[in-house]
C-alpha cells in the first residue's frame, strides 16, 4: 500500500535479502553429493541441485517423494525446493511422522506449512520496522555510523516511520522473514538462513484482523523468490540462548514510492536480535504436524544492540524517484525545488532520492534532510557534485558502490505462507 500524506509515507519499506545460503549434503536416495545452494531437487526424477555433484547412481524409490535417480531427493539443504538445511529424513513423504520430522503432508509443494524435507516452514511477518537515528551497534562493524538515518531530522524521521507503521498496521506493507532450515523451532539454539521477502494478505484468510496478528496467512511475491521457492537471498545465521545473529551479506530493500517499485541495495548487511521465548502450536497448524510441536511466536530486533544494518549504495538511491510530496510548491515540498518524475522513473528531466540526500531538503524553512555524502567508500567518486536541476550526474552514479551506512530496527510475529500471488 502506498500512502502519499506529506512526508509520512515517502518510503514505505519492505525488505528482501539477496545473499546466498548454503546447502546440505543430499545423501538420501543414493550418495547424492553436495547440493550447495542449487535450484534442483524436488522435480520428479530427483534432479540434483545445480550447485551439487551428482552421485553415480543411487537406489531408486527409497526417497519416494521426489523420485529416485542421480542426485537424490531434493539435494537437501537450502539447495532443494523448500530445503531443510540438512539431510532429508528417511520416510519423509510417506505420511507418517517419525523423528526428526516436524511434519509430513505427503507432497513436495512449498508454502503449505511443511517443506518437502518435512520441516515446519518458519515465517515471521514484521509488525514494526523503523529507520533509526542511533549509531549502529558493534555488530555493524562494516557500517557503524548510520549516515543515512542521521541525515534526516527528528521531525522528518518521525513522520517517515509513522507512515511506515501505518502501512504495516493496515496490512498493506508485508515484510516477511523466513528462517530457512530452522530445526529448533523455539529458536533457542539453532543454525538457519535468514531470508526476507515480501507479500500480501491471503484473501482466503478473510478480513484483516488488525495490527500485528499472530498466524495470519500471506501470499509471497514470486519476484522475491528463487527457482527453489525460497527467498532469493539468505544470510547464514545462528542462535544461542535465543539470541540470533547473521551476515554479512547483500540486502535489497524493496520499496514502493508513489506507486512505483524501487530497490535499495544494502552492502555488508548484518542482523542481530532474539527469538521470543513464548512458544505455541501454530494455529491453524499445517497438515500432519508432529504432536506437541511448538514454535517461537516472534523474532525481535528492536532493543538495544539489535537490528539490521549495512550500506545503502549510491547507485540504488539514484534509481529511485524523488517522492512526489517533496516536489512542486505544496506545503510539504522542499524549498530546493526538486522535480517529480513521470511513470518511466528517473531520467535526465527529474530528480532522484539520491539528489535529495546530496542536496538536502528544507520544508517551510525547517531542515528535514541535511545535505549528506556517502560515508562508505567502495571505489566510486569520493564526493558527489550536483549539477543542473540539483541533479547528481549519471557519470557519478552508474556503477557507484559507495554507500550510506544505515540502521533499521524491527519486530516480527509468526505467520503462515499459503502460496504466491
Amino acid at each position: 500500500m502506498t500512502k502519499r500524506i506529506g512526508l509520512a509515507c515517502w518510503i514505505p519499506v519492505t525488505l528482501l535479502l539477496a545473499c546466498g545460503g548454503s546447502g546440505g549434503d543430499g545423501t538420501v536416495n543414493g550418495s547424492g553429493g553436495s547440493a550447495g545452494a542449487g535450484t534442483g531437487g524436488a522435480a520428479t526424477g530427483g534432479a540434483p541441485g545445480s550447485g551439487g555433484t551428482p552421485s553415480t547412481g543411487g537406489a531408486p524409490g527409497t526417497g519416494g517423494m521426489a523420485g529416485a535417480g542421480t542426485g537424490g531427493m531434493a539435494g537437501a539443504g537450502t539447495g532443494g525446493i523448500g530445503g531443510t538445511g540438512g539431510m532429508i529424513p528417511m520416510g519423509c513423504g510417506d505420511g507418517a511422522i517419525t523423528a526428526p520430522e516436524h511434519c509430513d503432508d505427503t507432497n513436495a509443494a512449498p508454502h503449505d506449512g511443511c517443506t518437502p524435507g518435512c520441516q515446519y516452514e518458519a515465517f515471521y511477518r514484521m509488525g514494526s520496522a523503523a529507520i533509526s537515528k542511533a549509531a549502529s551497534p558493534s555488530f555493524c562493524a562494516a557500517a557503524p555510523a548510520n549516515r543515512l538515518g542521521d541525515a534526516i531530522s527528528d521531525l522528518g524521521l518521525g513522520q517517515l516511520n509513522d507512515g511506515l507503521k501505518a502501512g504495516i498496521d493496515d496490512g498493506g506493507t508485508n515484510i516477511i522473514i523466513q528462517a530457512v532450515g530452522l530445526e529448533d523451532l523455539t529458536g533457542a539454539n539453532a543454525t538457519f538462513d535468514f531470508g526476507i521477502t515480501s507479500g500480501s494478505t491471503d484473501p482466503a484468510a478473510g478480513m484483516w484482523p488488525g495490527p500485528d496478528p499472530l498466524d495470519f496467512s500471506f501470499l509471497l511475491d514470486p519476484a522475491t523468490l528463487g527457482s527453489d521457492n525460497l527467498p532469493t537471498g539468505q544470510m547464514a545465521s545462528s542462535s544461542t540462548g535465543s539470541v540470533f545473529s547473521g551476515g554479512p551479506g547483500t540486502v535489497v530493500l524493496a520499496l514502493t514510492i508513489d506507486g512505483n517499485p524501487a530497490s535499495l541495495e544494502m552492502l555488508d548487511a548484518a542482523v542481530q536480535g532474539r527469538f521470543d521465548t513464548l512458544t505455541s502450536v501454530p494455529s491453524p497448524p499445517p497438515a500432519m504436524l508432529a504432536p506437541g510441536l511448538v514454535v517461537s511466536e516472534a523474532m525481535i530486533a528492536n532493543g538495544p544492540g539489535e537490528g539490521l544494518c549495512g550500506g545503502v549504495t549510491v547507485e540504488s538511491l539514484a534509481q529511485i524517484p524523488v517522492p512526489g510530496a517533496l516536489t512542486g510548491s505544496g506545503l510539504t515540498a522542499c524549498s530546493e525545488g526538486y522535480t517529480e518524475c513521470g511513470p518511466g522513473g528517473v531520467d535526465a528531466t527529474c530528480n532522484s532520492l539520491l539528489d535529495v540526500f546530496v542536496g538536502g531538503c528544507q520544508v517551510l524553512f525547517l531542515p528535514v534532510l541535511t545535505p549528506t555524502q556517502p560515508d562508505l567508500m567502495n571505489g566510486g567518486p569520493a564526493t558527489l557534485t550536483p549539477g543542473a536541476m540539483r541533479k547528481v550526474p549519471e557519470s557519478e552514479t552508474t556503477g557507484n558502490r559507495n554507500a550510506y551506512s544505515t540502521f533499521i530496527q524491527f519486530a516480527a510475529r509468526r505467520a503462515h505462507v499459503t502460496g504466491t500471488f
